[in-house]
């Protein structure tokens, strides 16, 4: 099932945009075969914090969320576009706004939305949800047959995924049995240990005993003072034993 969620702080507009989407939703079943057997819900929320704790609770890592700029509360759509991607990254955010100068917004704080509606154009809303809507469906799609290509682990009981291309290491924690996973937005540290780790993320190379990096993420290699320096300007250092490993990588990068 399909979770569509709808945020907005005027009760009316979110029940009227719940009710365009639903006409949608049959609109589309019924014009493409593809999406005959479309299964859908769709949630209506008017308070940002009641969203995010949802959000929390629920799965929706497969939603499409279409969420109101200018929410008249503590946080703006934008702020919960970020707090979502932050845990769903394949989840798909489309802006509703009723001034297009906001839409600029989705791009500079890069939350990956991917559109907007302007809610008052009410002669092109349904064709806009239509063609928005398809995009979404066609994205989460790619998203499941990619399934496998994500790091994946554990902060307490909460499972978390990240898309393997934004990992850049794994290194052990001055904490015993945690380790630190650094990535292109941040790091985030669990449970685990570098073996484990290895063993289950084969995309991932072992330059120490303590430390797993992404080739995908290495900018530079220097075999004379055994460092690599990766995506986020961070310099990392290799062990001799592992200098073989490395000379390896090496000839990959320089080709």
């Amino acid at each position: 099932m399909t979770k569509i969620i709808i945020c907005d702080d005027n009760e009316h507009l979110a029940n009227q945009l719940a009710d365009q989407v639903n006409i949608t939703l049959q609109n589309i079943k019924d014009d493409n075969q593809k999406y005959e057997q479309l299964d859908t819900e769709i949630e209506v929320f008017t308070d940002s914090l009641r969203l995010i704790g949802y959000t929390e609770v629920v799965d929706v890592s497969r939603a499409i969320f279409f969420l109101d700029i200018e929410l008249n509360q503590n946080q703006n759509g934008v702020d919960i576009a970020e707090k979502i991607r932050k845990n769903n990254p394949d989840a798909q955010i489309i802006f509703v706004t009723a001034y297009d100068k906001y839409a600029p917004l989705t791009y500079r704080k890069r939350i990956g939305a991917i559109d907007y509606i302007n809610k008052v154009d009410s002669e092109n809303v349904l064709p806009r949800l239509n063609e928005t809507i398809i995009n979404a469906l066609k994205n989460l799609e790619i998203a499941k047959k990619n399934e496998g290509k994500y790091f994946i682990y554990q902060i307490r009981r909460r499972t978390q995924r990240l898309p393997q291309s934004e990992v850049i290491y794994v290194m052990n924690s001055g904490i015993q049995h945690k380790v630190v996973m650094v990535h292109k937005h941040g790091e985030a540290e669990f449970r685990g240990n570098v073996s484990k780790i290895e063993a289950e993320n084969p995309f991932l190379v072992k330059v120490s005993q303590s430390c797993l990096i992404n080739p995908e993420n290495i900018k530079e290699i220097n075999t004379l003072k055994r460092t690599i320096i990766v995506s986020n300007e961070e310099t990392i250092n290799y062990t001799r034993t592992y200098s073989k490993v490395v000379r390896s990588l090496k000839k990959k990068l320089e080709k």
